[in-house]
């Protein structure tokens, strides 16, 4: 794997988390000290224009929660339209879409200029006002005392027109009796004065506890802080990176669901006429084509099927795989009847073919692959593990008559081939069975060459073996990371299977996901905990592409945040951890020219090739690998001079 640069960014989004369903207010543990808030007051009102006598046609909305204090210029965009949107959910469509708009007009367009939060917007205001006024003279120039602390996230009142036919004064009264006076709101996607990182403005995030516990009561489940994978603190430092593909072999994925579909692989080649690309295909002409860019040309992966290339009957890249630009359907001549294990009758199961597409009836590649990269901060859903990895979809398991999914592990076998051969960094397997799997050679092979593969322990609350989960490296010449779940509350997910054999736990209860036809729920078990694993083994390859499997595992396992006392079953090394792997990981050097890796080309670096003239292969100072230290090395490093990115 190539190096890549490696950027941090402080992501400041929009207010668009603010949750608007009958759930009880999210109590707040000490960790999440002031400034944050735990809940939202709205206060609406018609507002009537001046001369109409009355009659309205907008009604004013004014949120007030401290942490508004907090949001800068830069995720204002979405705030309007994202509190609209959700109470539109609530309560239907009682305003119009996209008509919201800021009251202070002039104050927020100071914030988007500057990127200001609004107490810096107000002191910008107040510091032009006393400059202004010492220019032509005046008396009183500088800002008096400093003005109330909850003034400036006043400024941040909006209307909202509202729908046709409806009554101002009603749709206000509406808002307040339905919503009451407090909003759930998810700790916003602001930077608190206490230094914790920003959420995204993802409405569910709240429900997310595997991500984020605070303690919250999710389905009934009330969590203990912090018995999660730090998640937030984890996207700090990464998010994951599109080169960055996890192979998910399951039933499919719904590529067609919104929070899923800018994440799936895509197999270049496949897109060509003979290794030439559609003209347009390509928008930005970087040489790639990425989801967008795809979705935009086709209309949607659905349409692609019917296109050429796409879908010209040539094995464009000559892997025996004919026209699989989105992965592989692994499935072969499974009986269907409408009863038992055998396969549903309204699930293709009739031969291989290009379409590794989830269904409603089976849904469980889906509900992984949505926990591993929900797409973040675009006010959906929920975000997910590694947002930046890229999913490779292959299908080995199926829809069954009684209403559960099923895997045979000969097409996993099959599966974990492909995806090898096709490049998957990660792979992952949710199904493990309590006796050798004969998907064994097709992992061994896979792990030998450089892939992670992650595996469900199972769910039999057993603490016999299960493979492929319980294969590593003193029982046979492969290690697979085999994954238990617990629950919010730190315990084990009492199905979860247990035993030395088991390498670490995850979140596995109550675990909010997505299912085909863009259906939204809650699912426990260890195959969602194995997606946690799975999402952070990729964002430690990404952070550091050219680590060994066996170093991404070890990073991994020994990263894991410490059991509660009162989980007492043996589920490996601890709870993953997001954020420790990723701080744990060592970063590569940023160009051989950074010779003592020390984050930059000086004179360190100059130094240790003058003191290294003439020598030959080997030497760390032969920055550009001819095999001898000379003048050519010293261009390179001139070239390369200063910090790294």
């Amino acid at each position: 794997m190539g190096r890549w640069m490696v950027k941090k960014s402080w992501l400041v989004a929009s207010l668009c988390g603010v949750l608007v369903s009958h759930m009880s207010p999210i109590h707040l543990s000490a960790a999440e000290r002031e400034p944050r808030a735990s809940k939202m007051t709205l206060q609406v009102d018609p507002e009537p224009p001046a001369g109409s006598g009355g009659m309205s046609t907008r009604v004013l909305i004014r949120p007030v929660l401290a942490g508004l204090d907090g949001i800068r210029g830069d995720a204002l965009d979405s705030l309007y339209g994202a509190l609209v949107a959700r109470i539109n959910q609530t309560l239907g469509d009682v305003l119009q879409a996209g008509t919201e708009r800021p009251v202070f007009s002039s104050f927020v367009r100071i914030m988007e200029a500057n990127n200001l939060t609004p107490p810096q917007a107000v002191e910008q205001m107040r510091l032009t006002r006393a400059r202004n006024r010492a220019q032509r003279g005046a008396s009183s120039t500088a800002p008096t005392s400093a003005i109330n602390p909850t003034l400036a996230s006043r400024f941040l009142a909006f209307t909202g027109e509202v729908a046709s036919g409806q009554n101002a004064q009603a749709v206000a009264d509406l808002i307040t009796a339905q919503l009451g006076a407090e909003l759930v709101a998810s700790p916003i996607a602001v930077a608190p004065a206490n230094g914790d990182p920003p959420l995204p403005n993802d409405p569910k995030f709240g429900d997310q506890w595997g991500l984020h516990n605070i303690g919250q009561t999710v389905q009934g489940f009330t969590g203990v802080p912090d018995q999660d994978i730090d998640a937030p603190e984890g996207w700090e430092i990464s998010e994951g990176r599109p080169e960055v593909v996890i192979a998910v072999t399951d039933s499919g994925i719904a590529y067609n669901v919104p929070d899923i579909q800018t994440g799936i692989w895509l197999n270049h080649p496949e897109l060509t006429d003979g290794g030439v690309l559609p003209e347009g295909l390509d928008a930005d002409g970087d040489g790639v084509v990425d989801n967008d860019e795809f979705l935009a040309f086709t209309g949607g992966y659905n349409n692609a099927f019917a296109m050429a290339p796409f879908n010209n009957g040539v094995d464009d890249d000559d892997n025996g795989y004919v026209d699989d630009f989105l992965g592989w359907d692994l499935i072969d001549d499974l009986p269907q009847c409408g009863v038992g294990f055998c396969c549903h009758i309204n699930e293709d199961c009739d031969e291989p073919d290009n379409n590794p597409i989830d269904s409603i009836q089976a849904g469980h590649g889906t509900i992984l692959s949505s926990i591993i990269r929900m797409e973040k901060n675009n006010g959906l859903r929920g975000a997910g593990v590694a947002p930046g990895v890229k999913l490779m979809a292959v299908r080995c398991g199926y829809g069954g008559a009684d209403g559960i999914s099923y895997a045979y592990h000969t097409t996993i076998g099959d599966g974990v081939l492909y995806a090898y051969q096709m490049g998957a960094d990660v792979i992952l397997i949710g199904n493990s069975q309590p006796k050798t799997s004969e998907t064994g050679p097709a992992i061994e092979l896979a792990y030998q060459d450089g892939v992670v593969i992650v595996a469900s322990v199972g769910n039999d609350f057993s603490s016999e073996p299960y493979y492929p989960a319980a294969w590593n490296l003193t029982n046979s010449n492969m290690w697979v990371i085999g994954v238990g779940a617990i629950n919010p509350d730190g315990t084990k997910r009492p199905s979860s299977n247990y035993g030395d054999w088991v390498d670490i736990a995850a979140p596995g209860g109550l675990i909010y996901r997505l299912r085909p036809a863009n259906m939204e729920g809650y699912s426990s078990g260890t195959s969602p905990a194995a997606a946690h694993v799975a999402g952070v083994a990729a964002a430690v390859i990404g952070l550091n592409p050219d680590l060994t499997n066996e170093d991404v595992i070890n990073i991994v396992l020994d990263s894991a945040s410490p059991f509660l006392p009162s989980q007492t079953f043996p589920l490996g090394s601890g709870v993953v951890n997001l954020h420790q792997a990723l701080t744990n990981t060592p970063l590569p050097p940023c160009t051989s020219a950074d010779i003592d890796d020390n984050g930059a080309v000086d004179v360190n670096d100059l130094v240790t090739v003058i003191l290294a003239w003439g020598q030959g292969p080997g030497s760390e100072a032969d920055v550009n690998g001819d095999g001898i230290v000379n003048v050519n090395d010293l261009v390179a490093l001139i070239i390369a001079w200063g910090s790294c990115p």
